[in-house]
This record gives C-alpha cells, sequence and structure tokens, in this order.
C-alpha cells in the first residue's frame, strides 16, 4: 500500500510542515530541521515514482546541476537523500520568501529600472551556469523567484534546473537519461532548435531570455496560441512583432533594450547574442539603440517540425495550460516560492 507524506512526518533530519506545491511527479514542502529549527523547501518524489532509476537520476542531475555552478542568484540545495524502506527520494533546498517574477508583474507592471535589475541578475546567474556546462533550457517567469536580501527589495533567485543540459562529463552521464525525442522545457519560451527536438547549447536560454524581457517590456509574449502545433510553426517562421514604442505603464521603451529583445530572438542560434555576457553588456547600456543583425531568414527545420507537427495531438495542450506561465495560479502556492513547476513543463520525468 502506498501512502504519500503528510504535515508532520519525519523525513531524514527534517518534519514536514505544510504542503507548498504539486505535480504530478511529486510535492514540495516547507520543512523544519528537527534540531536546528532551520526552515527548508523540500521537493519529494511521490511514493509510486520512488522507485524508477530513470526519475531518480533524473532527479538527482537537477541537485548536481546547481551545486556545480554555486551562485548567489541560484537556489541552494543543501541535500539529496534516497531512502530504502521505506522507499523516499528527496531534496533538501534553501526555504524562499517571495514571489515568482510572473506572479510580481501580474499585480504591478515593472518599470524600466526593475527590468533591468531582475535581468541583469537573471543573466549572470544563467552566465555562471554556462560557464560550468548548464544550460537551465527552461528559463521562465515562473522560475524566476523575487526574494529580498540585505535590503535589496529584487533580488533574484533562479529556480528549477530540473531539465537542465549538463555539459563535458556531466553530459556523457545524464544523456543516456534523456528519452530520445523527449521534448523539455516550456514551449513559450523555446527557441527554434529547442521546440523541434534538435541539440541544443547555452543559446537557447538567450532566446529565452529575449522572450523574458520582451514580456517585460511589451506585456504580453512574442508568441502566443492556444494549439502547439500552431506555436511551433510561429516560433520557427514567423517574425515577433515588433516592440511597442512605450510599455503598459506609458514609460517608453528604450531602443537598446528593444533591440536586445529581438536579437535574442533571432531563429538563427548564430545571430542571437553569443553569450549571457553580451547580454549583461546591452543591459549596461538600455538607450543605446544597436544596428539589427542580419535579416533573420527562415531556418531549415522542415524534417524535424515535421516530426514536432505530427506529434502535437497526443500533446492535446489547452490554452489555459500554455498560459499558467504567464498566470500562475497563485491561491495554490499560497504566494510562497516554490522551486517546482511540473504542469508547466513538457517533461514526463520533472519531479
Amino acid at each position: 500500500m502506498i501512502v504519500e507524506e503528510r504535515p508532520g512526518d519525519t523525513l531524514g533530519h527534517y518534519q514536514l510542515q505544510r504542503l507548498l506545491g504539486e505535480g504530478s511527479m511529486g510535492r514540495v514542502w516547507l520543512a523544519k530541521h528537527v534540531t536546528l529549527g532551520r526552515e527548508v523547501a523540500m521537493k519529494v518524489l511521490r511514493p509510486e515514482h520512488a522507485q524508477n532509476t530513470a526519475v531518480i537520476n533524473r532527479f538527482f542531475d537537477e541537485a548536481r546541476a546547481v551545486n556545480r555552478v554555486s551562485h548567489e542568484n541560484i537556489v541552494e540545495i543543501i541535500d539529496f537523500v534516497e531512502e530504502r524502506d521505506p522507499a523516499r527520494v528527496y531534496c533538501v533546498m534553501e526555504f524562499l520568501e517571495g514571489r515568482s517574477l510572473a506572479e510580481t508583474a501580474q499585480d504591478h507592471p515593472l518599470p524600466v529600472s526593475s527590468v533591468l535589475t531582475v535581468m541583469k541578475q537573471l543573466c549572470r546567474a544563467l552566465g555562471a551556469a554556462h560557464r560550468v556546462g548548464v544550460v537551465h533550457r527552461d528559463v521562465k517567469p515562473d522560475n524566476v523567484l523575487i526574494t529580498r536580501k540585505a535590503g535589496q527589495p529584487l533580488f533574484v533567485k533562479v529556480l528549477d534546473f530540473g531539465v537542465a543540459k549538463l555539459g563535458a562529463d556531466l553530459r556523457r552521464a545524464a544523456v543516456t537519461r534523456t528519452a530520445q525525442g523527449t521534448l523539455l522545457g516550456t514551449p513559450l519560451f523555446m527557441a527554434p532548435e529547442q521546440i523541434v527536438g534538435l541539440e541544443v547549447d547555452a543559446r537557447v536560454d538567450v532566446y529565452a531570455v529575449g522572450c523574458l524581457l520582451y514580456w517585460l517590456l511589451a506585456g504580453r509574449l512574442p508568441f502566443e496560441s492556444p494549439h502547439f502545433g500552431q506555436l511551433t510553426l510561429q516560433v520557427i517562421k514567423e517574425a515577433p512583432p515588433p516592440l511597442p514604442a512605450r510599455m503598459q505603464s506609458g514609460e517608453r521603451v528604450p531602443a537598446g533594450l528593444a533591440d536586445l529583445a529581438m536579437r535574442c530572438l533571432a531563429k538563427r542560434a548564430e545571430e542571437r547574442p553569443h553569450s549571457m555576457e553580451a547580454v549583461l553588456e546591452a543591459l549596461e547600456r538600455p538607450h543605446r539603440a544597436r544596428v539589427l543583425a542580419p535579416r533573420q531568414r527562415s531556418v531549415g527545420f522542415a524534417v524535424a517540425a515535421a516530426v514536432v507537427l505530427g506529434a502535437a495531438a497526443a500533446w492535446s495542450f489547452t490554452h489555459e495550460r500554455l498560459m499558467k506561465v504567464v498566470k500562475p495560479q497563485v491561491a495554490k502556492v499560497d504566494k510562497k516560492a516554490v522551486p517546482f513547476d511540473a504542469d508547466a513543463t513538457i517533461d514526463p520525468f520533472a519531479p
């Protein structure tokens, strides 16, 4: 008989306090160290998955990816535990008081100065990950937590490296654990090469940063559709609509930021900024317009696109499911930081 954990249960040195969020593969709890009293977030696999080697390995890969980076703007993973009797697998992380960028921007559109503050920290975190061979692959508003630290009201923590691509020696161990043809990430923020299932590198995170910047400036995403197949066609073929001259607040969109967002959204990876450092440099001079990169050309994704489109019906995405990315269910997570978002991620192994 499989029994899920409940408030008051003790896992290792931690007692579960209350549920913060859950998905099809697991649940996230607020927990407290029974001796030290420290509050943590615990991501716990559901019992029916706790003996699945593929799921456990994917779960562990996230912990390794985050600890390999070790950056102040990335959520800290404290421990990873696999217990045998009863079978339990869980990850212990720092507990963060705060709200996702999706919630923050939905309630109060950010001014340009705040957009710059958030985006610079995000780029520094992703740049640190890229330097050690880790590509996030699921950068989106729900995975950017806004918290406070040392008097900074807009301190960024990047969450959920559950679908991260590990480079070099880590990649060799992880690649065999990714089912062939599996689509990892969130479609609304996917680069063309990612959404059709081709090999990816750090430039997919550059593309996602461009989506995020576009969304913050325009109040909408560059591409939206209630159907996965239509969304795929938009991403690989259509140019994003030009950014408005002014934000929803009435503040003028700096020419340099508009140009940066469009360059990050280039269809061809080689036409995007070559690194997060390059993106960060552009963020440091937001009012300086730049000559646009060469005209975006259509990419030769026809074969891969056909495969994806042929399987699109199987995904059966609804518009509400897609739009969870920008309209999260705030009440469900009780306004707390939840480093866990399985429902909006196309990943059968995401815990």
